[in-house]
């Protein structure tokens, strides 16, 4: 894509499956980034978001709420996000759960018998 556009954004998104990093600007600087892409397995078809790093979280919000509805429309069957916790604190209160874990751990510690 030359200039980003959403409707272009989530065109491409969908013609090619694949995983899209969107990069949002204000002309003289990088302000934030979202990685997505359609996870489909032979039981369900999901939009994943795979992380949207920025300074300023509420400025997302509209993109993702877009993103679900194009999601919805295109067969999708849930939205998985990964993000930090201040992302869960916002979109808790638009139905996001925490179903699953993710775990982290320094490989300094390693397992001992």
């Amino acid at each position: 894509m030359d200039k980003w556009d959403e409707s272009s954004f989530i065109n491409e998104l969908h013609a090619n499956h694949d995983m899209h990093l969107w990069v949002g600007h204000n002309g003289s600087s990088i302000e934030g980034v979202m990685l997505v892409q359609f996870a489909r397995t032979p039981k369900e078809t999901n939009l994943w978001i795979v992380g949207v790093y920025c300074d300023r979280v509420k400025n997302y919000l509209h993109l993702i709420r877009n993103l679900e509805q194009w999601a919805l429309l295109l067969g999708a069957d849930s939205v998985l996000f990964e993000g930090s916790h201040a992302w869960y604190r916002i979109l808790r209160r638009h139905g996001y759960s925490t179903p699953t874990a993710m775990l982290r751990k320094n490989l300094k510690n390693l397992w001992s018998n």
